[in-house]
C-alpha cells in the first residue's frame, strides 16, 4: 500500500488533536486576546484557578517590574509578529511570585485574533541560579571563570579586590596577560586546566593560590 503520509498532513493538527495536546500538555497553556484569558488547560488552572483568570486581566498577574515588556510583547504578537521566549515574575493570587518562560504565538481563535501562550516554570532554575550568584559575589575567595582559551568571562569581588582591576576591565582578556604571568608559568596553568576540565578533575588549589601570591609579591 502507497505510503500516503505528506509533509503536509505530518505538520497539521485538527482543533480536537490540538485541544488533547493542550489538556494533557505538562506545561501551562493559556490563550489570550491580549488582555483577558479566553481558554486554560488543566495546568495553567494548578496556578490560578478560573474564577481568578475570569474576573482580572492577564496582565495584572505580571510582576510590576515586567509588565511593560510583557505588554509590549503582547502587542507584537496581536499583530502577527514573532517574539523569542522570554522569562516573566508572575505574581499568583495568593501572594507566591514565580518565574515563567512565556512563549507566544499568534493564533485564530473562535474566529478572532489570539495568542496562544505556552509556559514553562522556571522557578526552580532562577533561584538556583541566585543562589550562586550569590555565593559568587560574596565568596571571600578568588573566583574566575574562563574559556577555553583563557580569556576572562566573569570575575567576583574577590578577584577585583586583590588584583585591583574591575570585571568590566577583564572581560574577554588572557589570564596571563591581566595578571602578567611569565610564558612558561602561564603554559603551565593553561595545561594544568584543560587537563582538569577534559578529566572533569579539579585543579590543584594551592598551585593557583601559590600563583596569586606570587602576582602579588611581583606588583607591589
Amino acid at each position: 500500500m502507497k505510503n500516503e503520509v505528506s509533509r503536509k498532513s505530518i505538520t497539521e493538527a485538527d482543533d480536537e488533536t490540538l485541544k488533547i495536546i493542550a489538556e494533557r500538555s505538562p506545561d501551562p497553556v493559556l490563550i489570550h486576546d491580549g488582555e483577558r484569558v479566553l481558554y486554560a488547560n488543566p495546568k495553567a488552572l494548578e496556578y490560578v484557578s478560573a474564577e481568578e483568570l475570569m474576573k482580572r486581566k492577564l496582565v495584572e498577574f505580571i510582576h510590576p517590574d515586567y509588565r511593560a515588556i510583557a505588554v509590549e510583547r503582547m502587542t507584537k504578537v496581536m499583530k502577527g509578529e514573532s517574539v523569542e521566549p522570554y522569562e516573566e515574575l508572575f505574581v499568583l493570587p495568593d501572594g507566591r511570585e514565580v518565574w515563567l518562560e512565556t512563549n507566544p504565538t499568534p493564533i485564530t481563535f473562535r474566529g478572532k485574533r489570539a495568542v496562544l501562550l505556552i509556559l514553562r516554570d522556571v522557578t526552580a532554575r532562577r533561584r538556583t541560579e541566585e543562589r550562586y550568584r550569590d555565593f559568587f559575589e560574596n565568596s571571600l575567595d578568588i573566583i574566575a571563570v574562563t574559556d577555553l582559551k583563557g580569556n576572562f568571562v566573569e570575575v567576583n569581588r574577590a578577584f577585583e579586590e586583590v588584583f585591583g582591576y574591575s570585571r568590566d576591565e577583564v572581560r574577554g582578556r588572557n589570564f596571563a596577560e591581566v595578571l602578567k604571568l611569565s610564558k612558561d608559568v602561564a603554559e603551565e596553568i593553561f595545561r594544568s586546566y584543560n587537563k582538569a576540565f577534559r578529566e572533569r578533575k579539579k585543579c590543584l588549589r594551592a598551585f593557583v593560590q601559590g600563583q596569586a601570591k606570587g602576582w602579588e609579591r611581583d606588583n607591589r
